[in-house]
Protein backbone atom coordinates (compact mmCIF):
# COMPACT_ATOMS: atom_id res chain seq x y z
CA UNK A 1 0.00 0.00 0.00
CA UNK A 2 2.86 2.57 -0.89
CA UNK A 3 1.67 5.60 -3.02
CA UNK A 4 3.88 8.14 -4.45
CA UNK A 5 2.81 11.17 -5.66
CA UNK A 6 4.77 13.71 -7.00
CA UNK A 7 4.16 17.26 -5.61
CA UNK A 8 2.06 19.02 -8.75
CA UNK A 9 -0.30 16.04 -8.56
CA UNK A 10 -0.93 16.81 -5.44
CA UNK A 11 -1.82 20.21 -5.63
CA UNK A 12 -3.99 19.65 -8.58
CA UNK A 13 -5.73 16.15 -6.25
CA UNK A 14 -6.54 18.80 -3.19
CA UNK A 15 -7.76 21.83 -5.76
CA UNK A 16 -10.32 19.49 -7.36
CA UNK A 17 -11.37 18.65 -3.65
CA UNK A 18 -11.46 22.09 -2.57
CA UNK A 19 -13.08 23.26 -5.96
CA UNK A 20 -16.08 21.00 -4.71
CA UNK A 21 -15.64 21.41 -0.65
CA UNK A 22 -13.16 24.46 0.51
CA UNK A 23 -13.18 22.46 3.76
CA UNK A 24 -12.43 19.28 2.29
CA UNK A 25 -9.52 20.63 0.31
CA UNK A 26 -8.50 22.78 3.73
CA UNK A 27 -8.80 19.85 5.73
CA UNK A 28 -7.21 17.27 3.10
CA UNK A 29 -4.57 19.40 2.58
CA UNK A 30 -3.72 19.69 6.64
CA UNK A 31 -3.46 16.31 6.41
CA UNK A 32 -0.78 15.46 3.72
CA UNK A 33 1.11 18.30 5.12
CA UNK A 34 1.27 16.58 8.49
CA UNK A 35 1.83 12.91 6.92
CA UNK A 36 4.82 14.54 4.61
CA UNK A 37 6.35 16.53 7.58
CA UNK A 38 9.72 14.93 7.42
CA UNK A 39 9.93 14.53 3.68
CA UNK A 40 12.67 16.64 2.10
CA UNK A 41 11.42 19.58 0.44
CA UNK A 42 10.08 19.24 -3.58
CA UNK A 43 10.46 15.43 -2.84
CA UNK A 44 7.94 13.63 -4.08
CA UNK A 45 5.27 12.73 -1.60
CA UNK A 46 5.09 9.11 0.24
CA UNK A 47 1.97 7.43 1.92
CA UNK A 48 1.96 4.34 3.40
CA UNK A 49 -0.49 2.24 5.20
CA UNK A 50 1.87 2.33 8.51
CA UNK A 51 2.24 5.86 8.33
CA UNK A 52 -1.57 6.14 7.62
CA UNK A 53 -2.89 4.17 10.33
CA UNK A 54 -0.29 6.01 12.88
CA UNK A 55 -1.84 9.06 11.91
CA UNK A 56 -5.13 8.23 11.99
CA UNK A 57 -5.46 5.84 14.78
CA UNK A 58 -2.84 7.90 17.33
CA UNK A 59 -1.73 11.15 16.45
CA UNK A 60 -5.21 12.65 14.68
CA UNK A 61 -7.34 11.86 17.82
CA UNK A 62 -4.35 12.49 20.47
CA UNK A 63 -2.70 15.10 19.08
CA UNK A 64 -5.54 17.46 17.08
CA UNK A 65 -6.68 19.51 19.41
CA UNK A 66 -10.14 19.40 17.33
CA UNK A 67 -13.72 17.77 18.20
CA UNK A 68 -14.26 14.32 17.72
CA UNK A 69 -16.54 15.01 14.50
CA UNK A 70 -13.87 17.21 13.42
CA UNK A 71 -11.39 14.42 13.31
CA UNK A 72 -13.97 12.06 11.56
CA UNK A 73 -14.44 15.27 9.25
CA UNK A 74 -10.08 14.54 8.41
CA UNK A 75 -10.66 11.27 8.04
CA UNK A 76 -13.30 11.95 5.44
CA UNK A 77 -11.24 14.61 3.82
CA UNK A 78 -8.11 12.36 3.54
CA UNK A 79 -9.86 9.01 2.09
CA UNK A 80 -11.58 11.84 -0.25
CA UNK A 81 -7.87 12.57 -1.36
CA UNK A 82 -6.79 8.87 -1.99
CA UNK A 83 -9.82 8.59 -3.89
CA UNK A 84 -8.79 10.93 -6.70
CA UNK A 85 -5.30 9.56 -6.69
CA UNK A 86 -7.01 6.66 -8.73
CA UNK A 87 -6.22 2.53 -7.80
CA UNK A 88 -3.43 3.21 -6.51
CA UNK A 89 -4.77 5.24 -3.32
CA UNK A 90 -7.90 2.61 -2.95
CA UNK A 91 -6.46 0.73 -0.07
CA UNK A 92 -5.68 3.86 1.58
CA UNK A 93 -8.78 5.52 1.46
CA UNK A 94 -10.33 2.03 2.62
CA UNK A 95 -8.40 2.54 5.65
CA UNK A 96 -9.68 5.77 6.23
CA UNK A 97 -13.16 4.58 6.48
CA UNK A 98 -12.69 1.36 8.11
CA UNK A 99 -15.02 0.93 10.96
CA UNK A 100 -11.71 0.77 13.38
CA UNK A 101 -11.03 4.22 12.47
CA UNK A 102 -14.36 5.12 13.34
CA UNK A 103 -14.13 3.92 16.07
CA UNK A 104 -11.08 5.35 17.68
CA UNK A 105 -11.59 8.88 16.19
CA UNK A 106 -15.64 9.13 17.56
CA UNK A 107 -13.74 8.50 20.92
CA UNK A 108 -14.28 4.42 21.92
CA UNK A 109 -12.65 3.58 24.59
CA UNK A 110 -13.00 -0.19 24.07
CA UNK A 111 -10.63 0.10 21.16
CA UNK A 112 -6.66 -1.05 22.37
CA UNK A 113 -5.05 1.11 19.48
CA UNK A 114 -1.93 -0.91 20.13
CA UNK A 115 -3.50 -4.27 19.49
CA UNK A 116 -4.80 -2.78 15.88
CA UNK A 117 -1.45 -1.83 15.15
CA UNK A 118 -0.11 -4.99 16.27
CA UNK A 119 -2.62 -7.05 14.16
CA UNK A 120 -1.95 -4.94 11.09
CA UNK A 121 1.50 -6.82 10.49
CA UNK A 122 2.90 -3.91 9.60
CA UNK A 123 5.19 -3.16 12.65
CA UNK A 124 8.47 -4.84 13.21
CA UNK A 125 7.81 -7.42 15.73
CA UNK A 126 10.50 -7.96 18.52
CA UNK A 127 12.41 -11.80 17.40
CA UNK A 128 14.80 -13.75 19.37
CA UNK A 129 17.36 -12.04 17.47
CA UNK A 130 16.98 -8.62 17.90
CA UNK A 131 14.48 -6.89 20.68
CA UNK A 132 13.46 -3.44 19.43
CA UNK A 133 14.68 -0.25 21.29
CA UNK A 134 11.91 2.22 23.08
CA UNK A 135 14.76 5.24 22.32
CA UNK A 136 16.80 4.33 19.18
CA UNK A 137 19.86 5.56 18.07
CA UNK A 138 19.20 7.44 14.33
CA UNK A 139 20.95 4.37 12.70
CA UNK A 140 18.15 1.70 14.63
CA UNK A 141 15.26 3.96 14.06
CA UNK A 142 16.50 3.76 10.01
CA UNK A 143 17.04 0.02 10.02
CA UNK A 144 13.40 0.06 11.55
CA UNK A 145 11.93 1.77 9.13
CA UNK A 146 13.35 -0.25 6.37
CA UNK A 147 11.85 -3.98 8.26
CA UNK A 148 8.52 -2.11 8.07
CA UNK A 149 8.48 -1.39 4.29
CA UNK A 150 9.97 -4.79 3.94
CA UNK A 151 6.74 -6.19 5.98
CA UNK A 152 4.36 -3.72 4.20
CA UNK A 153 5.69 -4.63 0.98
CA UNK A 154 5.35 -8.46 1.50
CA UNK A 155 1.62 -7.68 2.79
CA UNK A 156 1.46 -6.28 -0.63
CA UNK A 157 2.69 -9.24 -2.18
CA UNK A 158 0.80 -11.68 -0.21
CA UNK A 159 4.02 -13.31 1.43
CA UNK A 160 2.43 -12.19 4.43
CA UNK A 161 -0.93 -12.36 5.34
CA UNK A 162 -2.02 -11.27 8.94
CA UNK A 163 -4.81 -13.10 10.92
CA UNK A 164 -4.24 -16.21 9.49
CA UNK A 165 -2.56 -19.28 10.95
CA UNK A 166 0.92 -19.11 12.05
CA UNK A 167 1.48 -15.94 10.55
CA UNK A 168 3.20 -14.27 13.68
CA UNK A 169 6.10 -16.48 12.67
CA UNK A 170 5.90 -16.20 9.31
CA UNK A 171 6.56 -12.29 10.23
CA UNK A 172 9.35 -12.74 12.62
CA UNK A 173 10.99 -15.20 9.97
CA UNK A 174 10.38 -12.68 7.17
CA UNK A 175 12.35 -10.01 9.93
CA UNK A 176 14.99 -12.04 10.68
CA UNK A 177 15.70 -13.01 7.52
CA UNK A 178 16.11 -9.32 6.34
CA UNK A 179 18.46 -8.73 9.48
CA UNK A 180 20.70 -11.13 8.64
CA UNK A 181 20.91 -10.36 4.40
CA UNK A 182 24.05 -8.52 3.53
CA UNK A 183 24.38 -5.62 1.49
CA UNK A 184 27.49 -3.38 0.86
CA UNK A 185 27.75 -2.08 3.95
CA UNK A 186 26.87 -5.22 5.87
CA UNK A 187 23.97 -6.35 7.13
CA UNK A 188 20.97 -4.23 8.97
CA UNK A 189 21.93 -6.75 12.51
CA UNK A 190 25.31 -5.71 12.06
CA UNK A 191 24.27 -1.98 11.93
CA UNK A 192 22.18 -2.03 14.92
CA UNK A 193 24.57 -3.50 17.06
CA UNK A 194 27.21 -1.14 15.81
CA UNK A 195 25.18 1.69 16.96
CA UNK A 196 24.69 0.78 20.31
CA UNK A 197 27.35 -0.27 21.10
CA UNK A 198 28.52 3.36 20.12
CA UNK A 199 25.78 4.64 22.16
CA UNK A 200 26.96 2.61 25.38
CA UNK A 201 30.23 3.60 24.91
CA UNK A 202 29.62 7.57 24.71
CA UNK A 203 28.01 7.11 28.12
CA UNK A 204 31.73 6.64 29.94
CA UNK A 205 32.90 10.59 30.40
CA UNK A 206 36.40 9.87 31.19
CA UNK A 207 39.13 8.66 28.93
CA UNK A 208 40.29 6.19 31.38
CA UNK A 209 36.92 4.88 31.09
CA UNK A 210 36.91 4.66 27.50
CA UNK A 211 39.65 3.16 27.40
CA UNK A 212 39.15 0.42 29.63
CA UNK A 213 35.57 -0.21 28.13
CA UNK A 214 37.46 -0.54 24.61
CA UNK A 215 39.72 -3.69 26.06
CA UNK A 216 36.58 -5.53 26.89
CA UNK A 217 34.97 -5.01 23.41
CA UNK A 218 36.86 -8.02 21.72
CA UNK A 219 35.51 -10.58 24.32
CA UNK A 220 31.85 -9.31 24.53
CA UNK A 221 32.07 -9.81 20.60
CA UNK A 222 32.88 -13.58 21.37
CA UNK A 223 30.15 -16.14 22.12
CA UNK A 224 30.90 -18.22 24.82
CA UNK A 225 31.48 -22.23 24.34
CA UNK A 226 28.76 -24.29 25.80
CA UNK A 227 30.30 -25.48 28.10
CA UNK A 228 31.35 -22.24 29.26
CA UNK A 229 27.94 -20.77 29.24
CA UNK A 230 27.28 -24.01 31.62
CA UNK A 231 29.46 -22.87 34.31
CA UNK A 232 28.26 -19.58 34.36
CA UNK A 233 24.71 -20.39 35.35
CA UNK A 234 25.16 -24.04 36.88
CA UNK A 235 23.44 -22.98 40.45
CA UNK A 236 20.44 -21.87 37.88
CA UNK A 237 20.46 -25.15 35.88
CA UNK A 238 20.99 -27.00 39.11
CA UNK A 239 17.24 -25.62 40.18
CA UNK A 240 15.88 -26.06 37.25
CA UNK A 241 17.11 -29.70 37.14
CA UNK A 242 15.78 -30.32 41.32
CA UNK A 243 12.40 -28.33 39.53
CA UNK A 244 11.71 -31.34 36.76
CA UNK A 245 9.47 -33.12 38.52
CA UNK A 246 7.83 -30.32 40.70
CA UNK A 247 8.72 -29.18 44.33
CA UNK A 248 6.05 -28.44 46.98
CA UNK A 249 5.79 -25.11 47.80
CA UNK A 250 5.61 -23.45 51.64
CA UNK A 251 2.26 -22.05 52.55
CA UNK A 252 4.27 -18.72 51.77
CA UNK A 253 4.86 -19.78 48.29
CA UNK A 254 8.66 -20.18 49.11
CA UNK A 255 10.80 -22.88 48.38
CA UNK A 256 10.88 -26.12 50.84
CA UNK A 257 13.97 -26.27 53.85
CA UNK A 258 14.40 -29.50 52.04
CA UNK A 259 15.44 -28.09 49.23
CA UNK A 260 17.21 -24.77 50.88
CA UNK A 261 19.47 -27.12 52.83
CA UNK A 262 20.04 -28.90 49.79
CA UNK A 263 21.47 -26.16 48.02
CA UNK A 264 23.56 -24.84 50.63
CA UNK A 265 25.40 -28.03 50.89
CA UNK A 266 26.25 -28.02 47.32
CA UNK A 267 27.21 -23.99 47.41
CA UNK A 268 28.52 -23.96 50.54
CA UNK A 269 29.51 -20.05 49.97
CA UNK A 270 25.67 -19.23 50.19
CA UNK A 271 25.67 -20.01 54.01
CA UNK A 272 28.11 -20.81 56.90
CA UNK A 273 26.53 -24.22 58.54
CA UNK A 274 29.27 -23.76 61.12
CA UNK A 275 28.69 -20.51 62.11
CA UNK A 276 24.78 -20.15 62.16
CA UNK A 277 23.53 -23.83 61.79
CA UNK A 278 21.26 -25.29 58.77
CA UNK A 279 19.30 -22.35 57.38
CA UNK A 280 15.11 -22.74 57.94
CA UNK A 281 13.91 -20.79 55.40
CA UNK A 282 14.49 -20.22 51.80
CA UNK A 283 14.64 -16.09 52.78
CA UNK A 284 17.41 -16.40 54.42
CA UNK A 285 19.69 -17.56 51.88
CA UNK A 286 20.08 -14.67 49.34
CA UNK A 287 21.72 -16.74 46.52
CA UNK A 288 18.84 -19.38 46.70
CA UNK A 289 16.01 -16.55 46.43
CA UNK A 290 17.60 -14.93 43.82
CA UNK A 291 17.51 -17.37 41.87
CA UNK A 292 13.84 -18.41 42.54
CA UNK A 293 12.90 -14.64 41.54
CA UNK A 294 14.64 -15.41 38.14
CA UNK A 295 13.10 -18.95 37.80
CA UNK A 296 9.60 -17.09 38.02
CA UNK A 297 10.41 -13.62 36.24
CA UNK A 298 11.70 -15.21 33.08
CA UNK A 299 8.52 -17.94 33.16
CA UNK A 300 11.06 -20.68 33.56
CA UNK A 301 8.43 -22.82 35.75
CA UNK A 302 4.89 -22.47 36.86
CA UNK A 303 3.02 -23.06 40.05
CA UNK A 304 0.00 -25.40 40.14
CA UNK A 305 -1.62 -26.57 43.32
CA UNK A 306 1.27 -25.31 45.17
CA UNK A 307 3.32 -26.66 43.02
CA UNK A 308 6.53 -25.20 41.36
CA UNK A 309 7.68 -26.97 38.20
CA UNK A 310 9.52 -26.40 35.43
CA UNK A 311 7.50 -25.53 32.28
CA UNK A 312 7.94 -25.32 28.42
CA UNK A 313 10.31 -22.63 28.17
CA UNK A 314 11.93 -23.38 31.00
CA UNK A 315 12.88 -26.87 29.25
CA UNK A 316 13.55 -25.59 26.21
CA UNK A 317 16.42 -22.89 27.64
CA UNK A 318 17.71 -25.52 29.60
CA UNK A 319 18.43 -27.57 26.99
CA UNK A 320 20.53 -24.40 25.57
CA UNK A 321 22.70 -23.15 28.01
CA UNK A 322 24.02 -20.64 25.52
CA UNK A 323 20.65 -19.26 25.45
CA UNK A 324 19.56 -19.31 28.91
CA UNK A 325 22.61 -17.43 29.88
CA UNK A 326 22.17 -14.72 27.19
CA UNK A 327 18.19 -14.69 28.34
CA UNK A 328 19.85 -14.42 32.23
CA UNK A 329 22.64 -11.89 31.01
CA UNK A 330 20.00 -9.71 29.24
CA UNK A 331 17.20 -9.91 32.38
CA UNK A 332 20.30 -8.24 34.51
CA UNK A 333 21.41 -5.85 31.87
CA UNK A 334 17.77 -4.44 31.77
CA UNK A 335 17.63 -4.27 35.37
CA UNK A 336 19.24 -0.49 34.49
CA UNK A 337 22.69 -0.87 35.96
CA UNK A 338 24.68 2.18 36.17
CA UNK A 339 27.35 3.11 34.35
CA UNK A 340 29.48 2.39 37.20
CA UNK A 341 28.19 -0.99 37.68
CA UNK A 342 29.66 -1.31 33.92
CA UNK A 343 32.98 -0.21 34.89
CA UNK A 344 33.35 -2.84 37.95
CA UNK A 345 32.66 -5.47 35.66
CA UNK A 346 34.86 -4.52 32.97
CA UNK A 347 37.57 -3.97 35.30
CA UNK A 348 36.69 -7.28 36.67
CA UNK A 349 37.68 -8.95 32.67
CA UNK A 350 40.59 -6.76 32.79
CA UNK A 351 43.07 -8.04 35.87
CA UNK A 352 43.29 -11.38 36.29
CA UNK A 353 43.70 -11.38 40.12
CA UNK A 354 41.63 -7.98 40.78
CA UNK A 355 39.49 -7.30 43.63
CA UNK A 356 35.66 -7.09 42.45
CA UNK A 357 33.49 -4.08 43.23
CA UNK A 358 31.64 -5.22 46.31
CA UNK A 359 28.42 -4.81 44.62
CA UNK A 360 30.05 -7.63 42.17
CA UNK A 361 29.34 -9.80 44.85
CA UNK A 362 25.48 -9.70 45.44
CA UNK A 363 25.47 -9.31 41.19
CA UNK A 364 27.52 -12.72 40.84
CA UNK A 365 27.33 -14.84 43.68
CA UNK A 366 23.76 -15.68 43.50
CA UNK A 367 25.51 -18.17 40.26
CA UNK A 368 28.57 -19.12 42.30
CA UNK A 369 30.56 -16.16 40.08
CA UNK A 370 31.89 -15.02 42.96
CA UNK A 371 33.24 -16.86 46.17
CA UNK A 372 34.23 -15.79 49.32
CA UNK A 373 34.37 -12.57 50.65
CA UNK A 374 31.30 -12.92 53.06
CA UNK A 375 32.53 -16.07 55.05
CA UNK A 376 35.70 -16.19 54.08
CA UNK A 377 38.54 -13.87 53.59
CA UNK A 378 39.60 -14.36 50.19
CA UNK A 379 37.38 -13.10 47.31
CA UNK A 380 37.69 -15.83 44.58
CA UNK A 381 36.55 -14.87 40.68
CA UNK A 382 35.43 -18.19 39.22
CA UNK A 383 35.74 -18.79 35.56
CA UNK A 384 31.98 -19.26 35.20
CA UNK A 385 31.79 -15.74 37.11
CA UNK A 386 33.71 -14.06 34.08
CA UNK A 387 31.79 -15.30 31.61
CA UNK A 388 28.66 -14.32 32.86
CA UNK A 389 29.94 -10.63 33.51
CA UNK A 390 31.51 -10.92 29.67
CA UNK A 391 27.49 -11.79 29.08
CA UNK A 392 26.27 -8.54 31.10
CA UNK A 393 28.50 -6.27 29.42
CA UNK A 394 27.66 -7.69 25.70
CA UNK A 395 23.67 -7.22 27.05
CA UNK A 396 24.57 -3.82 28.26
CA UNK A 397 26.65 -2.95 24.75
CA UNK A 398 24.13 -4.73 22.18
CA UNK A 399 20.94 -5.14 23.82
CA UNK A 400 18.09 -2.55 23.48
CA UNK A 401 17.73 0.81 24.92
CA UNK A 402 14.54 0.94 27.50
CA UNK A 403 15.62 4.22 29.43
CA UNK A 404 19.03 6.59 29.65
CA UNK A 405 20.56 4.52 31.83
Amino acid sequence: MRLVLERPVVERLIARLSSDDVQLGEDARAAVEWLTADDEEGASAVFTARRLQLFLWYELPRKWLIAPDEHLGVAAALGAFFDESGSRGAALAALCRAQETIQILSGDGDVDFAALIEASGLEPPDTPMLEWSDLMTIEESLERDAVAEMLEQAVDDAALVPGTTGWRRRQAQLVERYLVTPDVEGTPLARIHAARRESWVSQFAAVEERRLVATVIPRIEERPLPSEAEAAIEPLLWLLERLADGVKLTQTGALPRSLVRDAVDRYPDWWDVDLFGPPHRAAEVYSLDVLHTIVNELNLAYTRRGVLKVGPRGRSLQADPPMLLSVVASAIASLGGSVDLDLALADLLGEENAEPDFRLLHLLGPFYGIIGGRFRREVEVTPGGRTLAVAILRARAYGPRHSFS
